[in-house]
């Protein structure tokens, strides 16, 4: 048949008004080939009668070579019995809509900062690969999740622009790193994946996660500065027929979490012992909130000693958790899951706080008439980063109206060591305030002792596995006697922690510690028990 192409389909699609047009082809021919077989049987379909109208969408070739997305319109004109005698329509251009469409379907399944896939559109990758799997016996992928070390330090140091950036330049070198086939993603935050489509063995996806790692040795230049980035990888794979692509992306993520805990910068290839564990770490930190609610934790108090009179100088104070089920939990059953989840700052303001009260108390005239009660406490790194503890520590002060100096911080080497701003002036402000600093566990960094004339301390604390040591093949009392020497050069006080026999008290003291704690005078308890100890101290423990 003859068609008419009106002068406004002439423009839309950059034709000459005076070029002759009137055959059907001259439609077809610049349709996209994708397109052009629904075009054709959707026309068919309208003159035959099987829909009231015709509308369609479909590509046409502009003049410049580009294609326009048309929306087609159109009605049969149809005689008495109902034939199709011609047809009139319209066209329509909906490029800017087709387009803006595009781009909110692409904003929904990749990253905005990265242009990666996001998580939605991994796991639809990951699905097809299962898929796959199913079908074919011999085909093997891997899924990958990553996560940058120290992200956090990053943003809190350089800010978050530079955290970005950083970002942008980690997902290049993966990109550069990997296979054709391959998906990197950006699942949120500095945490990637990585689906590793058509492996020849499990064992290939350890070597190209390590090639990943090698990728990020090389500095990043942020802001004229060098910076080093490692990664922590977890690997899993589908194990079982039904398993699904959540599945699949979530035992990898507990891989990876199984890597930062075990070290950071390294792989880890999932096994099912890791779900036990990590539930009984879900299991723990639930229990933890509801023990804050319940006031299920106690503070206990182990006496330290002078060397010389073995009279009280101070007490360490110590959490215990009254489980409702399990009895009295040491902390080594629950801090380390406190710390990693932040619970170590509410847990640790209340040891705080009972610590300031009884040191109040125990220094009050009535209670002790000789020298100070020093009380001390550990305080962990994600307690002093926290940027409310020196907030909260000043109300607790003012509240219990404990004197500061008969106040110790313990925190460790590698605590003192962070180059973590808020960690720095956290210490600083413990100094103003005239709160005693002690370095617990001494002797078992291995960092430089320069920060010793940096910082200002009070007390050295002597590591419990030299102390309990002492009297054994394994002893090594030069590095207790080098402590204590370093301890006395600088005015320190040094506190062997451990002592467990006389032996123990006896070499210790020779060897130049000042102070003594451990079972051999007295295990952790009770404030009443200390208190009892205190009034009745004119002989030493």
């Amino acid at each position: 048949g003859v068609v008419y192409y009106s002068p406004r389909w002439k423009a839309m699609l950059g034709i000459p008004e005076d070029e002759v047009l009137t055959s059907p082809n001259d439609w077809f021919r610049r349709v996209h080939p994708d397109d052009l077989s629904l075009l054709r049987s959707a026309i068919t379909s309208h003159l035959e009668g099987a829909t009231e109208q015709l509308e369609i969408e479909h590509r046409v070739r502009h003049s410049d070579g580009s294609y326009r997305w048309m929306l087609c319109r159109g009605l049969a004109v149809r005689s008495s019995d109902g034939e199709a005698t011609r047809m009139a329509g319209s066209i329509t251009d909906i490029t800017a809509r087709k387009e803006a469409e595009a781009q909110i379907r692409y904003d929904a399944l990749h990253d905005a900062l990265t242009g990666l896939p996001n998580r939605t559109l991994f796991l639809e990758h990951v699905e097809h690969s299962i898929a796959i799997a199913r079908r074919d016996p011999h085909y093997k992928f891997a899924v990958l999740v990553f996560d940058v070390d120290r992200f956090k330090l990053v943003n809190d140091t350089l800010g978050h622009s530079a955290g970005d950036h950083l970002l942008r330049e980690v997902a290049k070198r993966l990109r550069g790193t990997m296979r054709s086939g391959d998906v990197l993603a950006r699942l949120g935050g500095d945490e990637f994946a990585v689906l590793l489509d058509d492996i020849e063995a499990p064992a290939m996806s350890v070597t190209l996660a390590n090639q990943l790692l090698d990728a990020l040795a090389k500095p990043f230049r942020l802001r004229e500065q060098e910076i080093f980035v490692t990664a922590s990888i977890g690997i899993a794979f589908a194990s079982r027929d039904d398993a699904s692509a959540e599945e699949v992306l979530r035992d990898a993520d507990t891989a990876m979490f199984h890597a930062k805990a075990t070290g950071k910068a390294r792989v880890v290839t999932f096994d099912q012992s890791m779900h036990a564990r990590f539930r009984h770490q879900l299991q723990v930190e639930t229990e933890l909130r509801r023990a804050l609610e319940r006031n299920e934790f106690e503070v206990l108090y182990q006496p330290i000693v002078r060397a010389d009179t073995h009279r009280i100088w101070g007490a360490e104070a110590l959490i215990r958790w009254r489980h409702p089920h399990r009895a009295l939990l040491n902390p080594y059953e629950f801090l380390a899951i406190a710390e990693d989840t932040g619970l170590i700052v509410p847990i640790g303001r209340l040891v705080l706080e009972h610590a300031c009260s009884q040191c109040a108390t125990w220094n009050a005239v009535e209670t002790h008439e000789g020298s100070p009660i020093v009380v001390s406490v550990n305080v962990s790194a994600r307690q002093l980063a926290d940027a409310t503890f020196i907030h909260d520590l000043d109300q607790i002060l003012a509240s219990t109206k404990v004197t500061p100096a008969n106040l110790m911080i313990e925190i460790t080497e590698t605590v003192l060591l962070a180059e973590h701003e808020i960690t720095q002036r956290t210490i600083a402000a413990l100094r103003d305030r005239g709160i005693l600093l002690a370095v617990d566990d001494f002797g078992t960094g291995y960092s430089s002792l320069g920060y010793l004339q940096r910082i200002p301390l009070d007390v050295l604390k002597v590591d419990r596995s030299f102390v309990s040591a002492l009297g054994t093949p394994r002893e090594h009392p030069e590095i207790i006697r080098t402590v204590a020497a370093l301890g006395r050069d600088l005015g320190l006080a040094v506190v062997a922690e451990g002592v467990e026999t006389q032996a123990h008290a006896a070499l210790a003291a020779e060897l130049g510690c000042t102070l003594l704690q451990g079972f051999y005078f007295a295990a952790p308890s009770t404030a009443e028990t200390l208190t009892s100890s205190l009034r009745n101290d004119g002989a030493g423990l």
